[in-house]
């Protein structure tokens, strides 16, 4: 009876033995796969780190260059003021020296016109531009002619 006990005993032993492998490969399986998941995800990690530390730093540099176009924009606004305060000042000098030519274009007409006259009354036989400055009641402005 003995030999059956230990037959028996044997026989559970090696059930239990042949469970607790089972139960510790599946364990070891287990553990394996969650190690693949927890380095998968650890990976996965590093990347979005890496993408949001990217994007932060796009981010500032974008935000560095919003500041630096509307400096530049605001130096161009400038520029363009004072280029029109520049162009404006020109327009009006450029009109007063027109004025100034066109005051001094008609007072050579005049004078070509007076001179023409001059020349026209010479030209006449028996007339002088004393006689015709004495017919006007004028003063000669030639004295001696």
């Amino acid at each position: 009876m003995r030999c059956l006990l230990y037959v028996f005993i044997v026989c559970v032993m090696s059930r239990t033995n042949q469970t607790l492998t089972l139960a510790q490969e599946k364990l070891e399986s287990d553990y394996e796969r969650l190690k693949a998941d927890e380095a998968e995800k650890s990976a996965r990690l590093s990347e979005l780190s890496l993408q949001m530390d990217r994007r932060e730093q796009a981010r500032q540099d974008l935000k560095g260059l919003e500041e630096t176009v509307a400096k530049e924009l605001q130096t161009l606004h400038n520029l363009r003021k004072l280029f029109v305060h520049d162009l404006q000042t020109r327009v009006k000098k450029v009109e007063s020296r027109h004025c100034l030519r066109m005051s001094f274009a008609v007072f050579f007409v005049v004078v070509v016109v007076v001179v023409v006259v001059v020349v026209v009354v010479m030209a006449m036989p028996g007339h002088s531009v004393t006689a015709v400055c004495k017919s006007s009641n004028t003063v000669c402005p030639w004295p001696g002619v």
